[in-house]
């Protein structure tokens, strides 16, 4: 195996993002940028400085079309209802031809892009917390159950923190149970409109809810000189997740988040 220079740890996403694009394109399928990726076309036309991992995000509706019309063997699409050993709830989109570590921990997958998806959340506020409480603790089940449990204790270091990871490897309840109860949970409002939506699957802001409106409607933007789709709102989402989001962070807080190895095959 060769290890992958680092430069290469933006150039692989970004081609499966052109791939990704082009295919929805094609397919009229809906998709915007998100997260870090929005916030750095908006902001520097481009990746973060600092950041090089590439997030997408696209209505249920489209999110099934998609899987059900897309194939690739080169960049392969992945989530918990087409593979079992899936450990994130997000859906990823990887390079076939990489592998890499991240935090020591090898993963099964490539370099990739993020795919989260918008479902419906309930109007009140109660009822909505407590529904993704349960959701967040299948997703968190699930990873633990898939993950190596040696890596992953390396990566906690409170007692607490790996505390839970043992009782949470013990428990004896099916992979299969946990995922497919991960996809009851995250569709459960979806049967009629709510006005309401937001990202069950996200590690990050989990319980910010959105307009529904907001995923209607799509404009282009650039990013690293190509174009590619972003919702027309894609201001107040941007401030919801991260308030005056044209301001720089502090230099001190200008780091990635991402501390992996990554290799060709």
């Amino acid at each position: 195996m060769k290890e992958i220079e680092k430069e290469a740890y933006k150039r692989i996403p970004f081609e499966i993002l052109i791939h990704f694009a082009d295919f929805c394109e094609k397919n009229n399928i809906r998709y915007s940028l998100a997260y870090g990726t929005l916030l750095g076309a908006i902001r520097h036309k481009g990746f973060i400085p600092w950041d090089d991992d590439i997030d997408v995000i696209m209505p249920r509706s489209d999110y099934e079309r998609f899987k059900t019309l897309y194939h690739s063997e080169r960049y392969p699409f992945s989530d918990i209802t087409i593979n079992k050993y899936h450990a994130t709830g997000m859906g990823k989109i990887y390079d076939s031809q990489t592998f890499f570590y991240f935090n020591k921990i090898k993963r099964s997958y490539g370099l990739f892009v993020d795919v989260f998806v918008v479902d419906n959340f309930p109007i009140n506020v109660k009822e909505r917390l407590r529904w993704q409480k349960w959701t967040r603790f299948f997703i968190s089940l699930n990873a633990i159950k898939q993950a190596d449990l040696k890596g992953m204790l390396h990566t906690r270091k409170s007692f607490l923190g790996k505390a839970r990871i043992l009782l949470y490897k013990m428990l004896p309840i099916p992979k299969l149970f946990i995922q497919k109860r991960i996809s009851f949970l995250s569709q459960k409002y979806n049967a009629s409109p709510t006005g309401l939506v937001g990202i069950t699957m996200s590690c990050d802001n989990p319980f910010d809810t959105y307009p529904a409106n907001f995923f209607e409607e799509y404009v282009d933007v650039e990013f690293e000189g190509r174009t590619f789709k972003a919702i027309r709102q894609y201001d107040k989402w941007l401030r919801i997740c991260y308030g005056d989001y044209m301001q720089l962070p502090p230099v001190e807080k200008r780091i990635g988040r991402h501390h992996i190895t990554a290799y060709y095959k």
